[in-house]
């Protein structure tokens, strides 16, 4: 997969969470003629897993087309790295779906739900712990999968870091 695709296909997540963000109005709108009246939040539920399913398909594209149907076999440094980074990176989207819930996660506020202010861990901690853990779970995963170094095998990752990122930034001026 060339990487102008991928980023496409990668941002169209983050395109609809700012349609979310900014027009939640006209988002209620899709939602309703998706068969979620009044159901924004698990309408934008079901979206997260489209969206998940598109990173797969982005991420398995990507090491079919480098590495075939090969299992890589892992160094102790890609062990000893990449795991702890996907597990702390797990443990903060874990965390954050446990303090906060579907609404919190959903955009729940932009559709009048209220959702209390949460100061717990992670949110003690990191302004945006759910990026942060799926940043850290990307370059996890793409340490794992790492074979013979490839030039561009940090592309995928710096594209869904450079999304979440932008995301953090658009979030906190908004």
């Amino acid at each position: 997969m060339d990487y102008i695709s991928a980023s496409l296909l990668l941002s169209l997540e983050r395109l609809a969470y700012g349609v979310v963000w900014k027009q939640p109005h006209v988002f209620s709108k899709i939602a309703k003629k998706a068969g979620y009246p009044g159901k924004e939040p698990e309408f934008i539920f079901n979206l997260v897993r489209l969206f998940k399913l598109v990173q797969i398909y982005v991420f398995a594209t990507w090491y079919y087309t480098h590495y075939g149907t090969s299992v890589p076999s892992l160094t102790t440094t890609q062990f000893m790295v990449g795991l702890p980074i996907l597990a702390f990176g797990q443990l903060l989207n874990f965390m954050v779906w446990y303090r906060i819930g579907i609404d919190g996660v959903c955009y729940g506020c932009k559709f009048g739900r209220s959702i209390p202010w949460c100061t717990q861990f992670p949110y003690s901690h990191f302004n945006h712990p759910q990026y942060l853990g799926a940043i850290l779970t990307v370059w996890g995963m793409f340490i794992f999968c790492w074979q013979d170094c490839p030039y561009d095998w940090y592309a995928i990752p710096v594209i869904e870091t450079s999304l979440y990122i932008c995301s953090m930034y658009y979030w906190e001026a908004n």
